[in-house]
């Protein structure tokens, strides 16, 4: 019997006019489609990683305020990898190093992008930055573009991780009205948005004038804007713009909650200081360092503790599974949201003694390496080829900054009007860019000789 008289009373119509050759690719077309069904049905379902139970309209409870010490938690019952589901997004939150290589470094390729973040969306030391990206010098403490990259990171701080707001869940939310009652999303993004706004803008432009009067100096938008003027680049200028605006907020975060992190730290360890002076006072005798010193003066495992005591990006920014995968013999679905919790990985069993201070953790990195001990905490700056790309830079600051308060500052805790000691809690803000919360600290030049060499620097 033809094939074409058998889909006749399928489609109530005439015979189709198949020929025997297209009559055969149809049916070898069905028969491979019904094969590779049946393989899929017959093949054993992989199980999905293990996880707290959650329903559609409830997240998976907290043991406390930040997310990442509550799944590092889950992972003594659950293991490395954590999968639960909130308002039906599939979430996996990834524990420990090994794990994180294998899929975000080793498997970059469907674990490279990022989820759609909503609320990001509608949102759409600084000063070393501002210099290499606008050619600009910082005024000081109140100069004005340093308050403003403050004033947007914490406006993207405030929006939090995936799922702080039903929005990042709902998309569709966003085309409510500012004053519906569940729009406080809107309302607080119209606010947070203007200084947002005003980085991606103001510095760039102040470098483009500046240019078009000739007086603007070598930076990246200046360099990058010549060379379109000069028709060697096809870059245009919204690229140039958001790029310098990345470097410059991006730059100035991790710097300056690093340098943060270490007044605190040298607060709460004096004993850590003393050690660190006294290197400092041998090598550079009373002078201002230089990068020319960082291979005599053994600052780098100081640099690096501040990275993995409290890294700024505790679960670093979220991923996205962009195709089915398995992984130890679990199954990622498509479409889940992957978290490295970079704060477990850099608190766990290879860190003796993880929640202290240790100024020489990574001196001895031959001997580190022989124990399985002590890794150098890179993960803090990403993986694969999402890395972030001005990590050097932002280390090579982070340990002149250092080096120079060292030579120059005591620090210790402070003490009120009665002589009683006023205590530097180490608490951190549990938000997607985690800073140490505000404290209280005595800072002190160290001497006439520092004195003179901290109102010479006024004049550099």
């Amino acid at each position: 019997m033809a094939l074409n008289s058998l889909l006749t009373p399928v489609f109530h119509g005439p015979p189709l006019p198949f020929s025997p050759a297209a009559q055969l690719g149809v049916i070898v077309t069905a028969a491979l489609i019904f094969y590779a069904l049946h393989v899929k049905l017959s093949r054993p379902r992989l199980p999905l990683p293990p996880g707290p139970r959650t329903s559609f309209f409830s997240a998976p409870k907290l043991s406390s305020p930040y997310p990442w010490i509550a799944y590092r938690e889950w992972k003594e019952t659950y293991g490395d990898l954590v999968y639960f589901k909130t308002m039906g997004n599939p979430m996996l939150v990834v524990n420990s190093y090994d794990a994180m290589v294998d899929l975000f470094d080793k498997r970059g390729d469907i674990y490279s992008s990022r989820p759609v973040r909503t609320m990001i969306r509608e949102l759409s030391s600084a000063g070393v930055v501002l210099t290499l990206a606008y050619g600009y010098e910082v005024a000081g403490n109140s100069d004005e573009y340093v308050h403003l990259a403050d004033e947007a990171l914490k406006s993207m701080g405030r929006a939090g991780l995936l799922g702080t707001y039903y929005v990042d869940y709902f998309p569709f939310l966003k085309h409510l009205p500012d004053w519906f009652p569940f729009a406080q999303f809107k309302r607080d993004a119209k606010i947070w948005r203007i200084p947002v706004r005003q980085v991606l803008d103001r510095p760039f432009d102040a470098t483009k004038q500046r240019l078009a009067e000739g007086k603007a100096s070598s930076c990246l938008v200046a360099d990058e804007l010549e060379k379109v003027h000069a028709g060697l680049s096809s870059t245009d200028e919204q690229t140039i713009r958001n790029t310098a605006a990345t470097t410059f907020a991006a730059g100035s975060d991790t710097v300056v909650s690093a340098v943060s992190s270490f007044f605190l730290a040298m607060a709460n360890f004096p004993d850590s200081q003393r050690r660190a002076q006294e290197e400092v006072d041998r090598v550079l005798q009373g002078r201002l360092p230089t990068h020319a010193d960082r291979a005599d003066l053994p600052l780098t495992s100081i640099c690096y503790e501040l990275l993995r005591w409290n890294p700024v990006t505790p679960l670093v920014l979220p991923r996205y599974a962009t195709i089915e995968n398995e992984y130890r013999g679990y199954i990622i679905p498509q479409g889940t949201t992957m978290y490295a919790n970079v704060w477990a990985a850099l608190h766990d069993e290879r860190y003796p003694d993880p929640f202290e201070f240790k100024i020489d953790r990574f001196l001895d990195q031959a001997k580190n390496a022989r124990e399985g001990t002590n890794p150098l905490p890179d993960i803090v700056f990403g993986f694969g080829r999402r890395v972030c790309a001005g990590k050097e830079l932002a280390f090579d600051f982070l340990w002149i900054a250092v080096a120079s308060l060292l030579v120059s500052y005591d620090i210790s805790k402070a003490v009120d009007e009665r002589g009683h000691v006023i205590d530097a809690p180490i608490e951190y803000t549990p938000h997607l860019l985690s800073h140490p919360k505000d404290f209280r600290c005595s800072i002190r030049p160290r001497s006439a000789a520092a004195i003179a060499l901290i109102e010479h620097t006024a004049y550099l």
